[in-house]
């Protein structure tokens, strides 16, 4: 009796639907036995095989259905699936092409386009095929949902509010739009509405982790410790490893002097995930953070015997070492580090080149600085130790690199619209920080001390006074950059672009004796601070004192003749500087009864 080949392949798409693949992959077989080119039995089979992630197999599969019969855009569709699933972004989006050519009311390959380009962060490109989408199906609420993602993460806030909203006008219970409706009020800053969304969110699913963090963040930035706390402990609840929850959670902790459940979360977390390294690792360095290095080296010790020849746990011990000046034995436990296969983590050279330099081993610290640059040529931290390495051995490149005089720049931001002087503006704008600043302590993960910092992303925040001081800090930004000298050899001036955008931004309030201890900035390309209240003390301070004046060149090493400032600038009201980020710079402190109030910033090329 001759096959029933079409009823063969309604049988195998039920089965799928019902989830029997087995069953599905056995009649699949059935059919190519008797018809070997059967284009729908081929393109089944290969959707199953990439379900079991035989990938290879999956694409044999596909392309053989293709080859048969190439004017199937559905098939096409699922190929460029597969090369999503297996990031050939440019082969998916050829196949993508070819599908909504044989068919240009295909709407699904238009949203499968343009989730691909979201996934390769090609926003513009994404919103113009997910409004095809739409424009073939204008009831699907996914296509809504990707097509605010792109807008979000583009900057259009507006377009993506609306998208976000005319998905869940088509299904109010669409999570994922809840969920990215917030994210979009929160990256906007209007809390109270992200907060609603998160909430709701977690409502119907109360273990999303995602939207729990966003709620944690949101409280956070609100200045709600309290409620931060809770959230961020629930996170570690149903995610013990979270590292970044536990980083947040007992910064909170040390910031509201909550001294007896500080750094209590990484103990219980280990007990939970014994088989977790990150986890001891992560709890030592903050123990190293709060100078508590012997309890560190325990913590060590047991990770060592647990996790036998670990990079991470080699790495944590030389930075151990590192701190409390046993160099040697820094040195054996980075090179212990370095020697395990396969590292990728440029941090492991730039630390050992950090130790390399504090023995005088300049010039071998300089070879783990080239491998950190062939990991990450634009690493801050390398370059800022490169600059350290060329002053002490006395190369002119230290000069080329750094260029105090060129890079270094202060300049008077223009008076909003708004307001009579600059006096004025800085009075408002001091107001407005000074209600954000609600902690107790410094962080310890940052280099303020004697004083508090803001949460981050500061220019993001919609108030009228920030947004003012935001815009004329980026109208600086582009004077300064538009002033670059040409050296397209330089690692700051070759990243130049045409405009922009904001990294980071936050505030810092210093209060007698409070002062920066000297950094670079990892996360920026340009930073600087603008300078929104000064003391008298630090207003009238003079080349003998320098109270409150900020140094660069000067690094984090003491290392005698080659570590006194290059550079030294003193602050005023109503000034931005911009520098390169790897370039060193801390502040000296100042006494008085009044505070010294910045908004740093790190810029990044658009």
């Amino acid at each position: 009796m001759p096959l029933n080949i079409s009823e063969k392949l309604q049988t195998v798409i039920r089965l799928q639907q019902s989830g029997m693949y087995e069953g599905a992959e056995k009649i699949c077989r059935e059919v190519l036995a008797a018809a070997p080119n059967q284009a729908d039995a081929l393109h089944f089979l290969g959707l199953i095989r990439k379900r079991s992630r035989d990938f290879e197999s999956a694409e044999t599969y596909i392309q053989q259905s293709l080859s048969t019969k190439p004017g199937q855009p559905q098939v096409w569709n699922s190929l460029a699936n597969l090369k999503g699933d297996l990031e050939q972004f440019e082969a998916a989006e050829e196949c993508y092409r070819k599908a909504t050519k044989l068919d240009p009311n295909y709407a699904e390959a238009w949203f499968n386009w343009g989730v691909t380009l979201n996934k390769q962060k090609k926003y513009a490109d994404a919103i113009t095929i997910f409004e095809k989408a739409i424009q073939c199906n204008a009831r699907q609420p996914k296509y809504y949902n990707g097509l605010g993602v792109a807008c979000k993460e583009s900057g259009q806030f507006d377009k993506a509010e609306q998208s976000f909203k005319s998905a869940l006008k088509i299904d109010p219970d669409y999570i994922k739009a809840v969920h990215n409706l917030g994210g979009v009020y929160r990256d906007d800053k209007r809390l109270v509405d992200a907060k609603q969304c998160f909430l709701n969110v977690l409502k119907r699913n109360s273990g999303q982790q995602e939207s729990l963090q966003n709620l944690a963040g949101v409280y956070h930035e609100e200045g709600d410790a309290e409620n931060a706390i809770i959230a961020y402990n629930r996170i570690l609840e149903i995610d013990p490893v979270h590292l970044e929850s536990h980083t947040i959670l007992n910064n909170l902790l040390w910031e509201t002097e909550q001294d007896e459940l500080f750094l209590s979360s990484y103990e219980k977390a280990i007990r939970k995930r014994p088989d977790c390294v990150e986890l001891p690792v992560a709890y030592a360095e903050a123990l190293e953070r709060a100078g508590k290095a012997e309890k560190a080296f325990e913590v060590l010790k047991d990770a060592e015997h647990r996790f036998y020849d670990n990079p991470r746990v080699h790495h944590s011990f030389a930075n151990l070492y590192k701190l409390i000046g046993t160099l040697d034995e820094a040195c054996k436990s980075f090179e212990a580090c370095l020697s395990q296969p396969d590292l990728t983590d440029e941090q492991f050279h730039i630390d050992y080149a950090e130790t390399l330099i504090m023995k005088g081993d300049v010039e071998h610290a300089l070879l783990q600085l080239e491998h950190a640059e062939a990991i990450e040529p634009y690493e801050q931290r390398m370059l800022g130790y490169k600059a350290v390495c060329w002053r002490i051995l006395g190369d002119e490149r230290e000069h080329w690199l750094c260029n105090y005089e060129r890079f270094v720049r202060a300049f008077e931001i223009e008076v909003p619209k708004g307001f009579s002087s600059i006096a004025e503006l800085n009075e408002a704008y001091a107001e407005v920080l000074n209600e954000l600043h609600r902690l107790k302590r410094h962080p310890l993960d940052q280099t303020l001390r004697g004083g508090t910092q803001t949460f981050a992303g500061l220019y993001k925040n919609k108030h009228d006074v920030i947004r003012k001081v935001s815009e004329a800090v980026r109208n600086a930004a582009r004077t300064y950059i538009s002033e670059l000298p040409d050296d397209n050899t330089h690692p700051t001036i070759r990243r130049l672009k045409s405009d922009v955008n904001f990294s980071g931004s936050w505030s810092c309030r210093l209060t007698s004796k409070g002062f920066h201890t000297t950094h670079v900035h990892p996360a920026g390309w340009i930073s600087g601070p603008y300078y929104v209240h000064l003391p008298d003390e630090v207003k009238n301070s003079t080349e003998e004192n320098k109270q409150g004046w900020v140094t660069f060149g000067k690094s984090s090493l003491n290392m005698d003749e080659h570590d006194t400032p290059r550079k030294l600038v003193k602050p005023q009201e109503g000034l931005q500087v911009f520098f390169p980020s790897f370039i060193w710079h801390g502040t000296i402190p100042f006494e008085s009864d009044d505070y010294r109030m910045t908004s740093p910033c790190d810029l990044i090329p658009v």
